[in-house]
């Protein structure tokens, strides 16, 4: 009798394990058809992460680049305080409607201070 009840108590165990294997496979399909539906988003998305990264480093490098022409116009400066050959301030002025921002917080605080075409229109 014992022995019996210890079969029938082996055999529910298995089957149970059975069953929790085969919904676990199912979650597992499920979960890989979902990531491969996000893959071109993931894709996209590390697309533009790589191109922003770019970009700042870009911006970094040229507001470097003009801080040290800006460095070397003083040091080359004649006696009237003039950079020889330039028309003063007008000529080391970004064009017009841009700004020269030296760090990130600057960057992202002058971004949502400037006001955008259709910032009105919130949803």
């Amino acid at each position: 009798m014992i022995e019996l009840a210890t079969n029938v108590a082996i055999i529910v165990l298995l089957i149970a394990a059975i069953l929790y294997g085969v919904a676990v496979s199912r979650r597992i399909r499920r979960l890989s058809a979902m990531l491969a539906e996000l893959e071109p988003l993931v894709l996209a998305y590390s697309e533009a992460v790589e191109k922003s990264e770019a970009s700042v480093r870009a911006l970094k490098e040229g507001l470097e680049a003009e801080s040290a022409q800006a460095d070397v116009g003083q040091e080359t400066a004649g006696p009237t305080g003039r950079v020889p050959g330039s028309v003063g301030k007008a000529a080391q002025r970004a064009p017009a409607g841009v700004r020269v921002v030296h760090d990130k917080s600057a960057l992202v605080r002058r971004f949502f201070e400037t006001p955008h075409a259709g910032a009105g229109a919130r949803v």
